[in-house]
């Protein structure tokens, strides 16, 4: 069963995909779009594969790469807002999501490092 965040992240790719669906049909906005798409679309993959890892260190390797994944939306986002490319209305509210999307994950990132190392010792 999907957790809360990747609930949230599914829903933000969704979005994406309608944002980069209303962009006009330039080599500028393909470009960006595609990378846009690539990203959005990669956050919630990295936070199933997360839940199913069979070490901390895995685990820190996914949520790392969700945190990064989340943050490059962002660049593209804003990228497309400062080049007029997109409506700002419905580009600054993805904006806002995929910043505090990059928090969340950010924050479950730094958990994981404070967590104490549980180390298994062979006889």
């Amino acid at each position: 069963m999907p957790t809360l965040l990747e609930h949230r992240c599914r829903g933000f790719a969704l979005r994406i995909l309608s944002l980069v669906k209303s962009l006009p049909y330039t080599s500028a906005a393909e470009v960006v779009g595609h990378q846009l798409v690539r990203s959005a679309t990669l956050i919630e993959p990295q936070l199933r594969a997360a839940r199913q890892t069979r070490s901390r260190r895995e685990f820190k390797t996914k949520i790392a790469g969700a945190e990064s994944c989340a943050d490059e939306s962002s660049y593209w986002l804003s990228l497309l807002l400062e080049s007029e490319i997109v409506d700002p209305n419905m580009a600054t509210r993805l904006l806002r999501e995929a910043q505090d999307l990059t928090t969340a994950l950010t924050v479950a990132h730094q958990r994981q490092k404070r967590v104490p190392v549980m180390r298994t010792y062979l006889n």
